[in-house]
């Protein structure tokens, strides 16, 4: 797809999608087969489970493990043994007939003469994995085409329609087009709360993203709030232990650790780190993201060492598991470049964080959310190693991008203005140093609160800009 920060002007079709991925990956249309068989066998027993009038737990109960396995199995995340669903089948009181047939290669061909629900369930297993795999672009194409085709056939508010439009709103998300995402998130919400209602596992679901959207745009208290509400509701429904719970649990410390509120943050990310592990593996991708928030916790509160032994196991691990170059790996290594910063490992820091950006440039586009994160902090990295003219010049460019992207009082804009107003003060410029940094800490403090650590820092930066000394000098914050 090229830039996939920008729109496509001639969108690909999914024939050229499947055409293009087999040059590189020759199985990938025979894995997508797969996906839609795994999915069709999951849907079968889960619809028999249902008909028998028997919930996740007495079914997990029968097979003697936990609900939270049959609910992770029963959502398609898994790719369950043979022996779990024959397992499975006993506790339905079933008998499962076996029938090997010759391959159609038909059935596995978009373009096919098949039902349509066959069709889409294809394409839809093909965003899947194209998201999975880091091509989010082309992932965001497939969705829209899923959902043109349902919005006809099934109608705007059929539950189909409604999971690919949230599943578009997600893509929109992870490809920075934050604006577009929370309108389409919040439409589901809407036609979700008056379908199935409230407390619907799949509203819950829609407000989880909804409240994710909101912590990205900037919108803490709104965001906490919804995401608060959201785990009260899938600890009464679900459970403590069940996957969504846990996801809850996790963007509940993610978002305490963005308004600063560390300790409680750490508290969630160890209990939803040891329950993953126990539930799902230590090389589960939840499991990871789980490990490496901690990571990035124990940095926030001065623990580098630790997090920087964390996170090179979770960059170890996906590396195996992802590539270098999938996003969530750049991820990884994005933060394993501010701890080097953090440890005064200067060159290993620059070294990192220029890999990084040069590969999301290419990936996500220019004015991605996450390509701009790694042109911030290689620039704090520039200005630590005295090369404050290139410093000066690369904060410029992302505070431009970030005003328009993200608007004037964004968090990550308040960064980048306060670092502005440092290389200005460093370079003697400090009038002009002083007013963007009283005007930085009148925004976080009316947004963020007096008591957050960004808030601290320009308090600090503004006392050493004022009354000027070598000791101690104000400081570049990383994003």
């Amino acid at each position: 797809m090229g830039d996939q920060g920008e729109a496509e002007t001639h969108p690909l079709t999914l024939d050229e999608i499947v055409r293009i991925e087999e040059r590189d990956d020759p199985g990938f249309r025979a894995r997508i087969a797969r996906v839609v068989a795994r999915r069709e066998v999951i849907h079968a027993l889960s619809e028999a489970r249902k008909r028998a009038g028997m919930t996740q737990k007495q079914v997990a109960e029968a097979m003697g493990t936990e609900q939270p396995a049959i609910a992770r199995l029963e959502s398609g995340d898994a790719d369950p043994r043979l022996s779990t669903m024959l397992s499975y089948i006993d506790a339905l009181d079933l008998r499962l007939q076996w029938r090997l047939s010759p391959a159609d290669t038909s059935a596995t061909t978009p373009t096919s003469a098949v039902a349509p629900a066959r069709n889409l369930e294809y394409v839809s297993a093909a965003a899947d994995l194209l998201g999975r795999q880091g091509w989010l672009g082309h992932a965001r194409q497939v969705t829209e085409a899923v959902l043109d085709a349902q919005r006809d056939l099934l109608g705007e508010d059929d539950p189909d329609t409604l999971r690919t439009k949230q599943n578009l709103a997600v893509a929109l998300r992870k490809l920075g087009e934050l604006g577009t995402a929370r309108r389409l998130t919040e439409e589901v919400l809407d036609a979700r709360i008056r379908v199935l209602g409230a407390m619907s596992p799949d509203t819950l679901e829609t407000k989880q993203n909804l409240a994710v959207t909101l912590r990205k745009l900037g919108d803490l208290v709104e965001a906490l709030e919804l995401t608060e509400e959201v785990l009260g509701s899938r600890n009464q429904v679900l459970g403590e232990e069940h996957p969504d719970t846990l996801v809850t649990r996790q963007n509940l410390a993610i978002t305490l650790l963005a308004r600063g509120e560390l300790v409680a943050a750490r508290r969630l990310t160890e209990e939803a780190l040891d329950a993953r592990r126990r539930l799902l593996g230590e090389a589960h991708r939840s499991t990871l993201q789980s490990k490496q928030l901690l990571g990035v916790t124990l940095h926030a509160l001065g623990e580098l060492p630790r997090a920087r032994d964390i996170i090179e196991e979770v960059l170890e691990a996906r590396v195996r598991l992802l590539g270098d170059e999938h996003p969530d790996t750049l991820k990884t290594r994005h933060h394993l470049a501010a701890i080097q910063y953090g440890l005064g490992n200067l060159a290993v820091a620059e070294e990192l964080a220029g890999s990084v950006l040069r590969a999301r440039r290419s990936l996500l586009g220019v004015t991605h959310r996450d390509t701009l994160r790694s042109e911030h902090n290689l620039a704090v990295i520039l200005y630590a190693r005295g090369e404050f003219g290139a410093a000066r010049a690369l904060i410029v460019e992302v505070l431009r991008t970030r005003r328009t992207v993200l608007g004037e009082d964004h968090p990550d804009t308040l960064k980048t203005r306060q670092n502005l107003a440092v290389v200005l003060a460093r370079q003697g410029e400090f009038r002009e140093a002083r007013r963007l940094t009283e005007e930085v800490l009148e925004a976080q403090r009316r947004l963020l609160g007096p008591e957050h650590p960004d808030t601290r820092q320009t308090e600090r930066n503004l006392a050493s800009i004022i009354e000027p000394s070598p000791e101690p000098e104000p400081e570049l914050v990383l994003t």
